[in-house]
């Protein structure tokens, strides 16, 4: 009975140790997986949707006037540009006597290794040719120049996944020094980020994980969260205040 009892016990020892073998490997081979889960790049992180951007325009503000000379006709402080930590800014850019003209996003070359300085503005292309006299008008001896910049090109960029912190998800540049802008959108974190550089380049050889998009799908998701170009907003207001102000009597056109 006792040589029976000791077998038992015996097979029981060894029938443990063995299930202890196992669950000591398959714990092994739980964390194995959940690292190597962990090294995997997420999707939501570094998958981008790069889109063109040729309705907007490009113009370089430069020279030793260049901040006083924008501060008086826009309505943000140009004075936030100078800080390190600030690259981008949005603002409006004001008519003689003070009214709201156009929307403008204001980049800051400061410190670029490319021989770049000053400022670029970026604006609706249907309002370039207003904006680039508006400024020679508000020149008046200012040290300060201005051209277009068509070597230049624009690019938002988006995550993949709509549901994605934005704010989170910083494009992977594997080219750096092909890129001269990358900020995130001053407006909301929703539109993404804008990248600018030269014409020549492509996104997929700067973005490590990209494809690039439909520019009207671009125009789309920006129409759902409500960001609108203000020329746009104007003409409206225009409208509705002109059909307003017609009285009834009015002849209308058949």
């Amino acid at each position: 009975m006792g040589t029976k009892m000791e077998a038992i016990l015996t097979g029981s020892g060894g029938l443990h140790a063995r299930y202890s073998r196992c669950s000591r490997r398959e714990n092994v081979c739980r964390t194995q997986l959940r690292k190597h889960s962990r090294d995997q790049p997420s999707d939501n992180t570094v998958h981008f949707r790069c889109f063109s951007l040729p309705h907007r325009t490009l113009i370089s503000v430069s020279g030793q006037d260049t901040t006083s000379f924008l501060q008086g006709i826009i309505t943000n402080d140009m004075a936030l540009l100078e800080e390190d930590a600030v690259c981008v800014m949005y603002a409006h850019i004001l008519s003689v006597q003070g009214r709201t003209l156009y929307d403008i996003i204001l980049y800051s070359l400061k410190g670029n290794p490319d021989g770049f300085n000053g400022v670029l503005l970026e604006c609706d292309s249907t309002v370039q040719d207003s904006i680039m006299q508006l400024l020679k008008v508000y020149k008046i001896r200012r040290k300060v120049n201005f051209s277009l910049c068509p070597s230049l090109s624009l690019w938002a960029l988006l995550p993949q996944n709509k549901a994605a912190v934005l704010g989170q998800s910083k494009p992977d540049v594997t080219a750096a020094d092909k890129v001269l802008v990358l900020e995130q959108d001053p407006r909301t974190e929703l539109v993404g980020w804008r990248m600018i550089t030269s014409c020549q380049n492509n996104p997929h050889e700067i973005i490590s994980a990209c494809r690039e998009g439909n520019t009207e799908e671009y125009h789309r998701h920006r129409y759902e969260i409500g960001i609108k170009p203000l020329v746009l907003l104007l003409r409206i207001i225009l409208t509705m205040t002109l059909q307003a102000t017609i009285p009834d009597w009015w002849p209308k056109k058949k």
